[in-house]
C-alpha cells in the first residue's frame, strides 16, 4: 500500500514532484513506484481535466519516501489524499514548495 506524503510543485507549474510512502520489503516498495510510473499518463490526464484554467497538467516525477514506517500507519490513518487532489489544491491556492 502507498502513501503520497508529499506533493512539490513548481513555481511555473510544470513539474510535480510526488513522495510516495510504501510499507514493505524493498522490491514492493520499488514496485509502487514503477507502477505510479506506468500510471503518469492517465494521472496526467485526471489533471488536465480537473485543472481546466492551465494550459497543461504538470509533468509527474515519483520518488520513493523512506519516512519511519511508525508514522506512515499514523499518516494513512488520520490523512487520505490523492495525487490529483492535492495538486490542485496548490494550483488553485498557489502553495508551491
Amino acid at each position: 500500500m502507498a502513501t503520497i506524503s508529499e506533493v512539490k510543485l513548481s513555481p511555473d507549474l510544470r513539474n510535480a514532484t510526488v513522495k510516495v510512502s510504501v510499507v514493505g520489503e524493498d522490491d514492493a516498495r520499488q514496485a509502487a513506484i514503477d507502477g505510479l510510473d506506468h500510471a503518469k499518463g492517465f494521472i496526467r490526464r485526471e489533471l488536465g481535466a480537473r485543472l481546466s484554467n492551465l494550459r497543461f497538467a504538470p509533468d509527474l516525477h515519483f520518488q520513493l519516501d523512506l519516512m519511519h514506517p511508525e508514522f506512515v500507519q499514523k499518516f494513512r490513518r488520520g490523512a487520505h489524499r490523492n495525487i490529483v487532489r492535492r495538486i490542485v489544491h496548490q494550483v488553485r491556492f498557489g502553495v508551491f514548495s
